[in-house]
């Protein structure tokens, strides 16, 4: 089971919201992903890769991404993470019939989003930067689905050089 939230797991057992004995079981390999406005360098490789999705899914070729569009996309600040940059790039394949992929400036929020303070997360969740897959996520037919993509990924962050992708290395 994968489980993601954003909320204060620890705390939300302290205030009685959340069961502990749930904690414990989701526990078992945490993993800690900072959101993406603190990941601008994975907005690149997000971008391509959600324009190849979605393009594909439309049965459309997008041969190139504008450059003004990804220069809007990496200075948002991205309140609706992960999500919302997905959200954009679908809504414009779907409204684009160009080959090229631009987004329009207006479908990002104007608005800051309120951000809760950042609380300490416990040592327990803590995770390390892993440089492999991490032991007893393998073998499975979904994690087999994106084990080449995740390792692209693992790859691209931790080489020194940090290589730009094209839209053609994520095939």
């Amino acid at each position: 089971m994968i489980a993601a939230t954003n909320r204060d797991l620890n705390a939300a057992v302290a205030n009685g919201t959340f069961h502990q004995d749930l904690l414990y079981r989701l526990n078992v390999f945490p993993i800690e992903i900072p959101p993406l406005r603190q990941r601008k360098d994975d907005i690149l490789i997000l971008v391509e890769y959600f324009v190849q999705r979605y393009a594909n899914r439309a049965g459309r070729k997008i041969r190139l991404i504008d450059q003004k569009t990804l220069d809007l996309l990496q200075s948002y600040d991205w309140p609706g993470n992960i999500r919302e940059l997905q959200n954009v790039i679908e809504r414009s394949i779907i409204l684009s019939s160009a080959d090229v992929f631009s987004v329009d400036e207006l479908w990002l929020s104007k608005r800051t989003s309120p951000r809760a303070p950042q609380a300490e997360t416990s040592p327990a969740l803590r995770t390390e930067p892993r440089t492999e897959p991490p032991v007893g996520l393998t073998g499975s037919k979904a994690t087999n689905l994106w084990q080449p993509f995740a390792q692209r990924i693992v790859e691209r962050c931790t080489s020194p050089e940090r290589a730009q992708w094209g839209i053609s290395t994520l095939r």
